[in-house]
């Protein structure tokens, strides 16, 4: 199958760890399964001849946990690994330097017990039992402009023309600052949407844009405009399925919609209450308790204004701020426009 570099790192802290895994673009091999319980078996001749020469032989029961299930079924696999002839391959020497490089062959079987058994009769041991849980996650496959948005599903030919039409700071938001845009507003009440949802069970990835004006109806009542957005010179293939996208996720009844909906509803309920007429709102997530920020901004960001990485409301405080801004401001008397006589 090929050789295998094994490189094992202690993290101390795990969401750390998972966050930096999101900022590098990082998604789970498998959306459906958060982790994989795994039942090991390794086997050895009697004087452990296969450990000897750094070989190993193993069988693996994987445990796939689905998420709203219990149990989704199990994959059973054959690996054999062993050490590779570094006389003829100069780069897995090379590693071999700093990291285990194995070469690994492995296939899938259907019924672990019995070929345990094939191997005891050979005159194989089951010596050492180990399990443990593995979460698998993906990474981009290019860090570079085009790549990122192969990533997310863009079709080369609309990539070459993203790249002409965009202007270097964009690009360099996406290239070298690994940004990719994903909601925003304008103030104050024109949002943009911008997600890449999987469409199918093979995990076809493929983006789309929504655009939204939120439009107060009175004091409890928010009317949501939609529209989906599509470029008119993209593949009529691209088209259809970014439209697809766009319902499953933000249409009338795509999933994240109907959460969104019922959050709101809960918000505006609470905001009525008792509770929220005696206390103040508390948006003070990623300030010290003397007010200063617990990170700094982001040395080296591509994009306008600043950004800041981990859990804070400075967007929603800033827009507070510009909001109170606009309340307290006197209203500018609009300039008197000619439009020329009518005939």
């Amino acid at each position: 199958m090929g050789n295998e570099t094994e490189i094992k790192l202690k993290i101390d802290d795990p969401r750390a760890f998972q966050r930096a895994l999101k900022r590098l673009g990082a998604r789970l091999a498998n959306p459906d399964s958060l982790r994989v319980r795994e039942e090991n078996i390794l086997f050895d001749t009697a004087d452990s001849s296969l450990a000897k020469a750094g070989q190993l032989l193993r069988i693996r029961t994987e445990l796939c946990n689905t998420r709203g299930k219990r149990q989704s079924g199990q994959r059973v696999l054959l690996t054999f690994k062993r050490p590779v002839d570094e006389s003829s391959n100069r780069e897995a020497a090379v590693l071999h330097r700093s990291y285990k490089v194995r070469e690994e062959l492995e296939l899938e079987v259907t019924d672990g017990a019995t070929l345990g058994r094939i191997l005891s009769g050979l005159g194989l041991k089951g010596w050492f039992r180990y399990e443990k849980y593995r979460t698998t996650y993906k990474l981009p496959p290019d860090r570079d402009f085009t790549g990122r948005l192969r990533y997310v599903g863009y079709p080369d030919a609309m990539i070459g023309a993203m790249a002409q039409a965009w202007s270097a700071g964009q690009r360099a938001l996406v290239s070298d600052s690994g940004f990719m845009v994903s909601a925003a507003t304008l103030f104050p009440n024109l949002s943009f949407v911008h997600n890449w949802p999987q469409i199918d069970g093979s995990g076809t990835v493929v983006p789309f844009i929504s655009l939204r004006q939120w439009q107060p109806v009175s004091e409890r009542e928010t009317e949501v405009l939609s529209w989906f957005a599509v470029d008119a010179a993209a593949p009529e293939a691209f088209k259809r399925d970014s439209y697809k996208a766009y319902l499953m996720c933000f249409g009338s009844s795509g999933m994240f919609e109907q959460d969104d909906v019922e959050n709101w509803v809960s918000i505006t309920d609470m905001a009525g209450g008792s509770m929220a007429h005696r206390l103040n709102l508390n948006s003070r997530m990623g300030l010290t308790s003397a007010g200063a920020p617990i990170k700094p901004p982001m040395a080296g960001f591509s994009g306008p204004g600043t950004a800041r990485q981990g859990f804070g409301e400075f967007n929603q405080r800033h827009w507070l701020g510009q909001w109170i801004t606009h309340l307290e401001t006197e209203p500018v008397s609009p300039a008197v426009v000619d439009l020329g006589r009518a005939r």
